[in-house]
């Protein structure tokens, strides 16, 4: 099983984690599939981000995003920036997206094409990720968009699944239960899932 976004925790399993913050920088290198991200969206840290990416050539960018529950003042710029990193190392976008979707969508219109990229903890409309993939982007499920009223709409889509967790016993026992849950909802084996995402998650990790 394969978590599409997770965060530093003790285990070193099949996972995507993420940073959301620039301390997190050095822990989360010894994690084979790894993204530096910020969601402090101070400018001065994609400088950092960009520091990083230039030396390893695995790492992805993200988390980073837009986030209603914050001080929006500089988030467009900040997330805008962040795109333009994405560009120009060909490098995917971790993406987390809390409302502002118009200006989400609006930036997309101005940067696309970019390199393929993630919402990660998809909550939102079917329509609106039709949109993300039409886009070239994909979405990632957490436990949480099983109470969304798109939920079986979206499993029609091409998806991950993701904790959003610190790895580890917890988070283990979190995704093989979300694991279940898809395949059930889907009618297939939890083994053949994890095949499907597997193979295709080979779009952000090698």
């Amino acid at each position: 099983m394969f978590d599409m976004h997770a965060h530093i925790g003790t285990y070193f399993q099949d996972a995507l984690v993420a940073t959301s913050k620039i301390e997190e920088f050095d822990d989360v290198k010894n994690f084979k599939y790894h993204s530096y991200g910020s969601l402090s969206f101070i400018n001065c840290d994609l400088n950092l981000i960009e520091e990083e990416i230039k030396k390893d050539d695995l790492g992805l960018i993200g988390e980073v995003g837009l986030d209603k529950r914050f001080d929006f003042s500089n988030q467009a710029t900040f997330f805008e920036n962040a795109i333009k990193l994405s560009k120009k190392y060909d490098r995917s976008l971790i993406i987390h997206l809390v409302g502002h979707q118009d200006v989400f969508f609006n930036l997309l219109d101005l940067y696309s094409p970019i390199p393929p990229f993630l919402v990660h903890g998809f909550t939102s409309s079917f329509e609106s990720a039709k949109r993300i993939i039409n886009y070239g982007g994909y979405i990632s499920l957490s436990p949480r968009t099983e109470k969304t009223k798109d939920f079986k709409k979206l499993l029609k889509l091409p998806f991950f699944l993701e904790t959003d967790m610190p790895t580890g016993d917890d988070e283990t026992k979190t995704l093989k239960l979300w694991y279940n849950k898809v395949s059930e909802e889907l009618g297939v084996l939890p083994s053949v899932l994890e095949e499907i995402i597997d193979d295709r998650r080979t779009i952000f990790t090698p």
